[in-house]
């Protein structure tokens, strides 16, 4: 799939993937067009197993809670329990 990513780093975007919520997986239509824009389950063995096969890793942390908990004018980050990909970084 072509996309700007593709035209801004063509060497890289190859090998790039998205981490998407594992429930999309789980839905036959949805896991077909995750899979089809890049998309990987945010699981920590698939993320582990994508970057051993020398992929790299686009992640949106926060999830759900940043997008259920939204004020207008207010940028916050919800943390607190979501620090696992920071462990994976740091390990690979």
């Amino acid at each position: 799939m072509e996309g700007i990513l593709h035209s801004i780093l063509p060497n890289i975007a190859s090998k790039t993937r998205t981490l998407a919520a594992s429930i999309l997986f789980r839905l036959p239509l949805v896991r077909e067009l995750s899979l089809w824009t890049g998309c990987i389950d945010a699981r920590r063995n698939v993320a582990e197993h994508a970057l051993d096969g020398g992929h790299s890793l686009v992640i949106i942390p926060g999830g759900e809670a940043e997008q259920i908990r939204t004020t207008h004018g207010k940028e916050i980050v919800y943390l607190s329990k979501r620090k696992g990909f920071v462990k994976l970084a740091m390990r690979k």
